[in-house]
């Protein structure tokens, strides 16, 4: 098993200066410290981008930094690691999960929340973790590890500032778990590149089990116990749509078919996102949205609820669809499925034109729509693409 590491600075990777922490460690000579005397001895290389970043400062142009060296690399790697700092891991590792479907390589991202040279950093930990997952052979598409847990790349999101399992995917489980052995908790059949995992019902037990067959129980990060299940019925159906595009070809309902395979690069987009507040007006809201943006990611309240009785906010919404502009409403709840117009609050806002976000992270969904901003998508085309899965970054709801 040949891992090619990519590191592009972080925390893990800093050192003091006069004005805070900044990159300057020997992370090379740590790294190959740490995997010295064992089986990966020899088998990983490196590359350090440049410059080496706080994660704070990343643009769409530094997740194109990393996606072009893991093409770079890979010929020579059956595995990767992407070293990165926490503040924006997640927007990164989704990104990348649209960027490399086809890729038939696993990415694995992870950071630190110490530096390395810290007594008691979660550094060792975290890199040891993200080089097994790597070298495990069973760890698809995109994935993140940190803590304790290995995390679907583009359903994660970071929770804590602090705590050493600082990210979590609060709508489905996580992929695996550490130990003696590791608690894999799903089928390739529900975990793939495109498909992602399905997410565990709330209250009720997810399902799990490895390709081979293998069904451990164990805890969740929720809680929730995790046992072997067949997938039928209406799991079966949703589970076949949401991995129709699984050649990386796909065509949305109204919208053209893509070939994601080779995407055009990440570019830098005017996308607005914007958090709403009890007693937001619609003088406000439009003058947030003037000029006109390239498209709208709104966070609203619950199932996806707009402060509807407000005189004009509606109407200013509706307004900038009719100019073009896509407007995805995603939720601020930490974990949601948006259904606009589940309530009288969203039914004006969907009737205009807008669309949900689905179960989406934040971070998936702000960086799909710049995914799909740099493929070229404007306008009703990507906002119908916001709702079909490209690599697994939403769940695609049932009705009972």
């Amino acid at each position: 098993m040949r891992i090619h590491v990519t590191y592009t600075g972080g925390t893990i990777g800093m050192v003091d200066s006069p004005n805070g922490l900044v990159p300057g460690a020997d992370l090379r000579g740590w790294l190959y410290s740490l995997i010295a005397g064992t089986e990966l001895e020899g088998r990983v290389s490196l590359t350090e981008l440049e410059p080496l970043i706080d994660s704070s400062n990343a643009t769409p142009e530094s997740w194109q930094a990393i996606i072009d060296d893991l093409r770079a690399h890979r010929e020579e790697a059956d595995s990767f690691v992407v070293l990165h700092g926490t503040d924006t891991m997640s927007y990164s590792s989704a990104a990348l999960s649209y960027a490399l479907v086809g890729f038939d390589r696993p990415v694995v991202f992870t950071g630190a929340q110490y530096p390395l040279g810290d007594v008691g950093s979660d550094a060792a930990g975290n890199v040891a973790g993200a080089l097994r997952a790597a070298a495990s052979g069973r760890a698809k598409g995109v994935s993140l590890f940190f803590g304790h847990h290995l995390l679907a790349g583009n359903r994660v999101t970071k929770t804590s500032s602090w705590s050493f399992e600082g990210f979590a995917s609060p709508s489905v489980p996580p992929l695996a778990r550490t130990g003696a052995p590791w608690r894999w908790y799903a089928t390739d059949e529900v975990v793939s590149p495109t498909a992602g995992p399905e997410p565990a019902a709330s209250g009720a037990a997810a399902s799990g089990g490895t390709a081979s067959g293998f069904s451990p129980s164990g805890s969740t990060a929720s809680g929730t116990q995790a046992s072997g299940a067949t997938v039928s019925g209406a799991k079966a159906s949703l589970l076949e749509a949401a991995q129709a595009p699984a050649d990386g070809v796909g065509c949305a309902r109204g919208a053209e078919e893509h070939d994601w395979r080779d995407p055009a690069p990440y570019t830098r987009h005017d996308v607005v996102v914007l958090d709403l507040a009890p007693g937001i007006s619609s003088s406000r809201l439009e003058a947030l949205l003037t000029p006109r943006p390239e498209a709208v990611l709104l966070r609203a309240y619950g199932v996806g609820n707009v402060p509807a009785a407000e005189p004009g906010l509606a109407e200013v919404l509706e307004r900038t669809i009719a100019d073009g502009v896509p407007v995805v409403v995603a939720s601020q709840c930490h974990q949601a499925q948006v259904f606009l117009g589940h309530y009288e609050a969203g039914d004006a806002i969907a009737r205009a034109g807008a669309v949900g976000a689905g179960d989406m992270t934040l971070e998936a969904v702000y960086s799909k729509i710049v995914f799909l901003l740099s493929q070229g998508l404007r306008g009703n085309d990507l906002a119908t693409w916001i709702g079909r899965p490209i690599a697994g970054e939403l769940t695609l709801p049932t009705f009972q």
